[in-house]
């Protein structure tokens, strides 16, 4: 244990200024990513941390953790995050405002690439339930969490009715398909419209796509042309408390049985699932 701690507080020394040797030996460390992960921070003194001076320090630090810790175990993973964020509160609590950010920025943020809902999660149980946390705050937390839970991957996607063009009503549950692509979307959304010129790009043999508009303004849906092979249809009455939508576009992929294989995927990764997959279904 005690050469354990030595390589780790050579490797973790908080405002070295070795970052491209700290980076080298954490991923040439003779040591399992879960040791890692659970050590992390382990040399890291809190307490002299200046933000001012430092944050660009520890954002840097901060990623190479993430990176240690999308390594290590789904256990050793929740068990991590709530070690630093019990070191921080004991040591400083100053600083876990600025640490959630980097959270949030990370593994929250629909723009951030390696986003990461799962780890995500365990900030937020923790968040939610830390006496070191106010109320308003918890309630934040746990409804942000309540949110995310919903619809994970694995499991069979949350059933929802919408309208079509023609005023009839259809459900997710009647679509059949080997894949199913749910495709939220806004017609003035920027995005949105280079997503849609991806997807209308090819014909998709075994694959639907739904394009749910999502708002309350049906005008700009109304006059929009999407493709005729395409399910085009809105559902602005439940469809915000049945899906976290925190940004347009959101796009799923679903199997035969409406098992979410990707949620809130980007557009070129669910065509990489499906160019791989071992059906013969291409995009």
């Amino acid at each position: 244990m005690k050469k354990l701690i030595f390589i780790l507080s050579a490797v973790l020394f908080f405002f070295s200024c070795t970052h491209q040797k700290k980076t080298a030996t954490i991923a040439a460390s003779p040591f399992p990513p879960d040791t890692l992960a659970l050590h992390f921070w382990d040399k890291s003194d809190f307490k002299k941390v200046d933000l001012i001076n430092h944050n660009e320090a520890i954002e840097s630090m901060f990623m190479e953790y993430l990176q240690t810790l999308n390594q290590a175990n789904q256990s050793t993973r929740k068990t991590s995050i709530d070690i630093v964020l019990d070191k921080i509160i004991n040591d400083n609590p100053a600083l876990l405002g600025y640490f959630v950010s980097l959270f949030d920025k990370y593994l929250y943020n629909p723009n951030s690439p390696i986003r990461n809902e799962e780890l995500y999660m365990f900030v937020l149980q923790y968040l939610s339930q830390s006496p070191a946390v106010d109320e308003t705050n918890k309630m934040r937390y746990s409804s942000r969490l309540a949110m995310l839970s919903k619809n994970r991957v694995g499991e069979i996607a949350t059933d929802f009715e919408y309208i079509l063009r023609n005023g009839k009503k259809n459900k997710l549950s009647n679509i059949e398909a080997e894949y199913i692509i749910i495709f939220f979307n806004n017609p003035d959304c920027h995005d949105c419209a280079r997503v849609k010129n991806i997807l209308s790009s090819t014909s998709y043999p075994g694959v639907k796509i739904l394009a749910i508009y999502p708002d309350k303004d049906l005008s700009v849906w109304e006059k929009t042309v999407y493709p005729e092979s395409w399910i085009n249809g809105y559902n602005n009455e439940t469809i915000s408390q049945l899906y976290d939508l925190k940004a347009i576009p959101t796009l799923y992929l679903l199997d035969r049985n409406k098992r979410i294989i990707l949620k809130d995927a980007p557009v070129e990764e669910i065509i990489r699932y499906c160019v791989n997959t071992k059906n013969n279904y291409y995009f």
